[in-house]
């Protein structure tokens, strides 16, 4: 279904500690090294991975510059596949668009003024 609307999760998606707290330390760090947090953080990385899970999550959202809005790691993304029936041509297109699509204005008749 998302293949066929062609969703774009990064336009829906943000790194957020709700997803974080779903995850094990293990899987935190393989997260912060798959997205570049891990890079990001620096020297601040080792530190953070050594205290409390809770304060780890805390200091990987914590990252200034770091883009979390829009970054979707590899678990959140959904196998693509092209359809084996080819996109509709732009002729084929405009014979089942609605008014609106085609940019005609579809206008309702006006009433008759009361006598």
């Amino acid at each position: 279904m998302l293949n066929y609307l062609e969703v774009d999760e990064a336009r829906h998606f943000t790194l957020n500690d709700e997803y974080m707290n779903l995850l094990t330390v293990s899987e935190l760090e393989s997260l912060a090294e798959e997205v570049g947090l891990k890079k990001a953080m620096g020297e601040r990385y080792a530190k953070a991975k050594a205290g409390k899970r809770s304060d780890f999550i805390q200091a990987l959202l914590a990252v200034e510059g770091f883009a979390y809005r829009g970054t979707v790691p590899k678990a959140m993304r959904y196998p693509r596949r092209r359809f084996k029936f080819a996109r509709r041509t732009s002729a084929a297109e405009g014979a089942t668009q609605s008014p609106g699509e085609t940019g005609e204005v579809r206008r309702e008749p006006e009433a008759a003024p009361a006598a």
